[in-house]
């Protein structure tokens, strides 16, 4: 589905930032059936996510896929970020395809950032189609303290959900109540994980370690649907999700 634009502190925006661009290129390409130009992963010619190198954040110890939230004003969200206890990593800049981004930290370690729209382009434009993003999951293992920042920060409230036996989870929701992220418990690394719809997730789990990826969580049951997370040869890792028919209806 194409998409212009999205509200005040909505996921808006995803980027692999890694070494090997070319790598990328090809095995994205066979994964979700991108095109590459000018640093934009393209779907049926649109905008699906961003691809850039790590130079351009070389604070993240390694490839990685990031999320970037819509908002208003980014330079008064990066000094927010930084009062309530995270680090700013890549200032306030431009993107290839207009607006402006920066990259933070959070106080447990996740990366994540931040996106203004500036002219047309405010962010994928497309969604709800297998290859385009579709959820954004938060892992933490300090879920009071991390979503009062993420309060602060976007703006954002907190309501428990359901989604599998014996997971802690809760979503976060805009100040216009829409549910736009998923946040669980974890006691492992703090991170944010971009998640991509897919067909069937099994099979895209098998491509995944034909390209020369990998599975990092096989394939499980969800409230939503079929959800695995899978990891590209450079070792950045991703969601896959199939979700219930009735979920598209």
């Amino acid at each position: 589905m194409r998409v212009r634009g999205y509200p005040q502190g909505t996921p808006c925006w995803a980027e692999l930032i890694g070494e090997e661009s070319a790598d990328a290129t090809a095995f994205y390409g066979e994964l979700f059936g991108w095109k590459t130009d000018d640093r934009t992963f393209r779907l049926r010619d649109l905008a699906a996510a961003g691809l850039s190198h790590s130079d351009d954040a070389p604070d993240l110890g390694g490839s990685a896929w990031a999320t970037y939230v819509a908002v208003e004003d980014i330079e008064a969200v990066s000094v927010l970020v930084a009062d309530a206890g995270g680090t700013v990593l890549r200032a306030p800049h431009e993107m290839p395809n207009g607006g402006l981004a920066a990259l933070f930290r959070d106080p447990d370690g996740a990366v994540f950032g931040a996106f203004e729209k500036k002219g047309a382009f405010g962010g994928a434009q497309i969604n709800e189609e297998p290859g385009a993003s579709c959820w954004f999951e938060l892992s933490t293992p300090n879920p009071d303290t991390i979503s009062s920042f993420y309060g602060k920060i976007f703006q954002w409230t907190e309501q428990n959900a359901e989604y599998a036996p014996g997971v802690r989870y809760s979503e976060y929701l805009t100040s216009s109540a829409r549910v736009v992220a998923g946040m669980r418990v974890t006691e492992g690394a703090a991170r944010w994980l971009t998640c991509f719809e897919a067909e069937d997730v099994a099979t895209t789990a098998g491509r995944c370690v034909a390209l020369g990826g990998s599975v990092v969580a096989g394939m499980r049951a969800a409230t939503m649907g079929s959800y695995a997370i899978l990891a590209d040869p450079s070792g950045a890792e991703f969601g896959v999700i199939s979700f219930l028919p009735e979920l598209h209806a």
